[in-house]
């Protein structure tokens, strides 16, 4: 049984109420929206039998739904503007028995799975592996529904594990701790050095030497001070420092690792942000905070320490306020989190923009658009600024009120203990002193509230660090999987639906059998799932449902490495890293001969251009290689492919951005690279996949059309009207030249 939702104590007795007693429940679920539209718990129940709707109304205001399995032939979860609906087909039309959020949207596609295979009498079984909408431990709704709660951040925790990077430099660890606590021992001798010097020489008016070595105590006193804070920066920067580095690197091993499914969801911006800020905010803490927060927690227990044995029944008095300023700290770092997180989103959302706008700069000056980007830019801009405003100052007045509180302690010392040097119960120098430590107490009680508010960040933005570090990455290294080498390009896919929104498949049920040595070509309109096809052979995603085999095992339990090492792919968008065209050509193979780049830019037809450029194969390509052509740049692209010597082979529009004479020549270029390989060739221009073994026509994420171009254009369906657009097309081209 699926328990996606606990049933409620009176919900499960109004279903124990109305279960048949030889149905078996097999899944339950709840909807966060009402009938009538309002926020509110709805269940529903999927028996073998039925699929029933409930909620906590009295029966028969809400009008329950008890449909039986048997009358029903299909289901969806259909998407809505904000929201989402779950339908049932019977009699040939779809009927809305559930509605709920969008934050629910990947469970009830489950369920609506679930329903279809009951209907269509195939065996049940849907996945439980979905988001959490909501934190388990406080209630609230996630940003990102694949990460920790910033509110319950567990900072503990995330400090232990900050520490652990600290293991390889524990020598230097335990000589910034000697450095930290010796300042905070010795910050401790001035009020009790001031005290004799009241007392013991000014007061009498006597004894000068004394007064000499006094003076001497604080000079010293104030070089040790100083030296030992200098001594703690120099070592705590380099510690500190070292540690972000290694984590920043860890975190981009990570980041490197990580499907495409994870990278399209968090998006360049945010992963920018997290890289420099977050890893940033973390640094500063620990060269800036975290000694200020260690010198000044051993600070106060030996202040307290000296105040009590000075004198306790003052120190309890003037310690009255700290209970209001701890609590008032606790309330507003609470409230403060929820503001870090926005400012941190905002920041998210403005490096996103920046990075999108700065890539797209060729676009946007082509369409004449750079005051609209520059507007786009000022809008996420301003809500930084107004989240960072806004966060200011909620602080500044917290933290003036905090402030007002602690000084009241300072009036209380003031009036009893001089009401104690006038009764002579206390001499001066001892309340000198004690108002000394006084202002070392609360000094570092007033701070310690915008330090915690620092940590919390810090923390915060570290939490999402190490969330990013824990996420699995792909399955490079697992030693139970599949080393097949050399592949021999067998591929099937057997019923396999897959969408990058779950709640959208692209590619539904589809059923296809390529043979060792096969060319495939995809057809299709965009969006008919050509690309996603070839990705999934890659395993650049794994299939929502169904198997991709490759040589007849399942791709799962092929070893990642070894499958990718024998897949050439030639991507619709050439990319080509910043380096030279050899290393760029290399990238498939580092350790490749000259002669065999030279062999590879000759067969996808580079070698000419790249011999007739000053620096020829060391010529510079430049940021995304933006200083060659788009042609240029895909032939580059091919070469490394065909460098790459691979079973597989995937031409996703490898000739869609070169001109007329530059496509034949790479087409004779491809024709040799495929023979004895299994290739998987997409191309809007038809003419170019005349002689695959077979063409395979994708209409609406499935497949519509398996056989030869001449089959095709026999059956005279989806393909033969791609053909005849497409010659329309080139004749209006004709008569316009």
């Amino acid at each position: 049984m699926v328990i996606f939702d606990e049933l409620p104590p009176e919900i499960a007795a109004q279903w124990g109420r109305l279960k048949h007693s030889q149905e078996e429940t097999l899944l339950v679920a709840m909807s966060d929206i009402r009938h009538d539209g309002r926020f509110g718990a709805r269940w529903i129940v999927l028996t073998d039998k039925r699929v029933v709707v409930l909620s906590d109304l009295a029966p028969g205001e809400d009008g329950e739904v008890s449909l039986d399995v048997s009358e029903i032939t299909d289901a969806r979860a259909e998407p809505l503007v904000g929201g989402g609906r779950l339908e049932v087909k019977q009699g040939g039309y779809f009927t809305p028995i559930l509605e709920y959020s969008s934050s629910l949207g990947d469970k009830f596609t489950e369920v609506a799975r679930g329903i279809q295979q009951l209907a269509k009498d195939e065996p049940f079984g849907v996945t439980t592996d979905i988001p959490r909408a909501r934190c388990q431990r406080c209630g609230s709704l996630l940003p990102d529904r694949h990460r920790n709660c910033p509110r319950c951040v567990r900072k503990m925790a995330v400090i232990l594990r900050i520490l652990s990077y600290l293991k390889p430099y524990r020598a230097l660890a335990a000589v910034l701790i000697v450095a930290t606590l010796g300042r905070a021992l010795v910050q401790l001798t001035p009020p009790l050095l001031t005290r004799r010097m009241i007392d013991d020489v000014l007061i009498p008016q006597e004894n000068f030497m004394l007064l000499v070595w006094l003076v001497g105590g604080l000079i010293a006193a104030n070089l040790a001070t100083g030296g030992l804070e200098i001594a703690g920066g120099w070592v705590g920067s380099w510690l500190s420092t070292r540690v972000i580095a290694n984590m920043r690197a860890q975190l981009y091993q990570v980041l490197e690792r990580m499907s495409l499914t994870f990278h399209n969801r968090k998006g360049q911006g945010t992963l920018l942000s997290l890289v420099t800020r977050d890893t940033e905010s973390l640094n500063y803490f620990m060269i800036d905070g975290v000694p200020y927060l260690v010198v000044n927690s051993a600070m106060l227990i030996g202040v307290l320490s000296i105040m009590v044995l000075m004198d306790w029944q003052l120190t309890l008095v003037i310690m009255l306020p700290v209970p209001f300023v701890v609590m008032g700290g606790a309330i507003l770092v609470r409230r403060m989190r929820v503001l870090w997180s926005r400012v941190s989103q905002n920041w998210a959302m403005l490096h996103g923009q920046l990075n999108e706008s700065l890539s797209g700069i060729r676009v946007a000056k082509a369409f004449a658009q750079e005051d609209a980007e520059i507007e786009r830019f000022d809008r996420r801009n301003e809500a930084v600024a107004r989240a960072t405003v806004h966060e200011s100052r909620f602080w500044d007045t917290s933290f003036a009120s905090l402030n007002f509180l602690t000084g009241t302690g300072v009036f209380i010392a003031w009036l009893m203990g001089g009401s104690s040097v006038i009764d002579g119960s206390l001499t001066l120098g001892e309340l000198t002193a004690f108002v000394q430590y006084l202002w070392m107490l609360y000094g570092p009680l007033q701070w310690f509230n915008r330090i915690y508010s620092w940590m919390s960040r810090a923390l915060v933005g570290a939490d999402r660090v190490f969330d990013v570090i824990d996420t699995p990455t792909e399955p490079y290294a697992e030693p139970d999987k599949l080393n097949v080498r050399p592949l021999r390009g067998e591929v099937e896919f057997r019923e396999v639906t897959f969408g990058y929104d779950k709640t959208k498949p692209v590619l539904k049920k589809v059923d296809l059998h390529v043979n060792p040595g096969e060319m495939i070509g995809l057809v299709g309109k965009s969006g008919a799932g050509k690309s996603t096809l070839a990705h999934l052979v890659c395993r650049f995603y794994e299939a929502d449902h169904g198997t991709v085999l490759i040589d007849g095992h399942d791709i799962r339990d092929i070893e990642l490495t070894c499958l990718r090492d024998q897949i050439g792919v030639v991507l619709q968008e050439p990319f080509l890293f910043s380096g030279t065209i050899l290393e760029n050509i290399r990238y498939a193979k580092p350790d490749a001969e000259v002669p065999d780049v030279i062999a590879a830019a000759r067969a996808a037809n580079a070698h000419d251009f790249i011999v007739g450029k000053p620096e020829g194969y060391d010529t510079l390509v430049g940021e995304s290689g933006n200083r060659l052509s788009v042609g240029e740049k895909q032939r580059v692209s091919i070469a490394r492919a065909v460098l790459k010597d691979p079973g597989i082979l995937i031409l996703d529009e490898a000739t869609a951005s070169v001109d007329t004479e530059t496509e034949f020549a790479i087409q004779q270029a491809i024709s040799r690279l495929i023979k004895g390989r299994t290739t998987f060739a997409i191309a809007h221009r038809l003419s170019t996949l005349r002689n695959a073994d077979r063409l395979v026509v994708l209409a609406e994420g499935a497949v519509a059309e398996i056989g030869t171009h001449d089959e095709l254009l026999a059956k005279r369906g989806i393909y033969h009207n791609l053909v005849e657009m497409q010659r329309t097309v080139s004749r209006l081209r004709a008569v316009e030249r």
